[in-house]
C-alpha cells in the first residue's frame, strides 16, 4: 500500500512538472501577450517590422527562430541585427524553405542581458497577390527556452501579421523617406481616395530614443476626396540612419490606420562630398554613418 503511494505521488510530482511547463509555455504566447495584428499594403511593395523579446534581463547567448510565410505571396528581402542590442559580438545566419526562413542570432564572446529589438526584417508583397495573407511566428526560442515576445505593430507584440493587400481597400498609392542635400528628412506620401478621414500624423522612432514619438504637433487635415487623392509632404531634422517613420490616418469613427514605408532611402547625395576631389576626415565620417546602417 505505501508502494502504491509512492508511485502515485511520484506520478503526480511528473503531472505537475508537465502542466507547469505549459502554463508557461501558454503565457509566453498567450493571445494578451502577443496578439495578431492586422494592416494594409499596396501589392508590389515592401514594409519592415522589428523583432523584440520581452522578458526582462534575458541572457541571448542564442536565439532561434522560424517565420512562416507563403513565398508565392511574400519574399523576405533583409535582415539585420539591431543596433541598439545585438549590433556587436553577434552573428546571423537565415535559411530560406519552402514555407518560410528559419534564423538563426548567436554571441560570439560578450553576450547582452535585457529585452527589446533584436531584429528588423523586410518583406515585399507580390505585385500580383491581392488580398488577406499571414505571416507567422510559429517558433520563438532563446537558449532553447520558449520566449515571449514578438513583430512589434505599434504598441502591439505579434505572433502572427494579418497583411491586407488588396489596392481596391487602399487609403495610399505612396509612403516614403528620403535625406535631402541639407540633411533634413523629407517624408513624402499619397492617397488615392480621401473618404472620412479626420487628418494625419507623422511618428519617428530613433535608436537613441527607442520610443514613437508623434512629429506633428498639430493633425495634418486631409486635402483629397472621394473621388481624388493628394500628395504629401513634411520635414523632419536628420538624427540617424535607423530613424523610421510610420504614418497614422485618423477617421470620423475614431478608427485609425498604421503605414509603414513602402521604400526607405538614405541615399548619399553628391553634395555631401567636399567639393575640393579630397577626401578628409569629415568625408569619412559621413561614409561610416551610411555604411553602418
Amino acid at each position: 500500500m505505501m508502494h502504491t503511494n509512492n508511485y502515485q505521488k511520484t506520478g503526480l510530482r511528473h503531472l505537475f512538472k508537465h502542466v507547469k511547463f505549459l502554463i508557461i509555455l501558454a503565457l509566453c504566447f498567450s493571445p494578451d501577450a502577443a496578439a495578431a495584428c492586422q494592416f494594409e499594403i499596396i501589392p508590389g511593395n515592401s514594409f519592415q517590422l522589428p523583432l523584440l523579446i520581452d522578458v526582462p534581463e534575458t541572457e541571448m547567448s542564442g536565439i532561434d527562430i522560424f517565420i512562416q510565410y507563403d513565398p508565392a505571396i511574400y519574399t523576405l528581402t533583409d535582415i539585420r541585427l539591431s543596433d541598439t542590442l545585438l549590433s556587436e559580438n553577434y552573428n546571423l545566419r537565415y535559411f530560406q524553405k519552402n514555407n518560410g526562413t528559419k534564423i538563426m542570432i548567436y554571441g560570439t564572446s560578450h553576450t547582452y542581458t535585457g529585452s527589446g529589438e533584436i531584429v528588423w526584417i523586410t518583406f515585399h508583397v507580390a505585385k500580383e497577390y491581392s488580398g488577406h495573407a499571414d505571416i507567422q511566428l510559429t517558433s520563438f526560442f532563446c537558449n532553447e527556452q520558449a520566449i515571449s515576445g514578438g513583430f512589434q505593430y505599434h504598441d502591439s507584440l505579434c505572433m502572427s501579421l494579418n497583411v491586407n493587400s488588396d489596392p481596391l481597400h487602399s487609403t495610399l498609392e505612396s509612403f516614403n523617406y528620403f535625406v535631402q542635400e541639407d540633411h533634413r528628412v523629407r517624408i513624402e506620401w499619397k492617397t488615392i481616395t480621401e473618404i472620412e478621414i479626420v487628418g494625419f500624423q507623422l511618428w519617428r522612432n530613433t535608436p537613441v530614443s527607442n520610443n514613437d514619438m508623434n512629429i506633428t504637433s498639430q493633425m495634418i487635415p486631409p486635402q483629397g476626396s472621394f473621388f481624388s487623392g493628394y500628395t504629401y509632404s513634411r520635414l523632419d531634422e536628420y538624427i540617424g540612419p535607423q530613424q523610421t517613420y510610420k504614418l497614422k490616418i485618423i477617421f470620423i469613427d475614431g478608427s485609425y490606420e498604421w503605414h509603414f514605408p513602402f521604400h526607405q532611402s538614405f541615399q548619399i547625395n553628391q553634395s555631401d562630398f567636399n567639393r575640393d576631389g579630397k577626401v578628409d576626415l569629415k568625408d569619412l565620417n559621413f561614409i561610416m554613418r551610411y555604411l553602418s546602417k
